[in-house]
């Protein structure tokens, strides 16, 4: 049996877990954990040019 998340993660989708107690005593450390995930899946702000013909 896959882990949890598994089904998830070939949707595209990712589950990032953590204890009550983590977020209670470090919230920062849980909120830049969940930035740094998000920044490193976030799609270029730059558009590719693969794939683009003349004109």
């Amino acid at each position: 049996m896959a882990g949890k998340g598994a089904s998830s993660r070939v949707r595209g989708w990712y589950v990032l877990r953590f204890w009550n107690n983590e977020f209670r005593i470090n919230d920062e450390a849980v909120l830049q954990s969940i930035f740094e995930h998000l920044v490193a899946r976030a799609p270029s702000p730059w558009p590719s040019s693969k794939g683009r013909g003349p004109g």
